[in-house]
């Protein structure tokens, strides 16, 4: 059910867009993506100082 009659569907969707984007911009917001390359990497450099 619809908080708002005005409430347009896929809205929710735009402004949690425009929240990344913003966080983005001031630097407090990485992509997934990103993130889960910077992890990755993390790990296979640990694995290299542990061997």
């Amino acid at each position: 059910m619809k908080k708002n009659a005005l409430e347009v569907p896929g809205c929710e969707q735009c402004v949690q867009g425009f929240r990344e984007e913003f966080a983005e911009e001031f630097g407090i917001y990485r992509p997934a993506a990103e993130r889960e390359s910077i992890t990755k990497k993390l790990v296979d450099e640990n694995k290299k100082k542990d061997c």
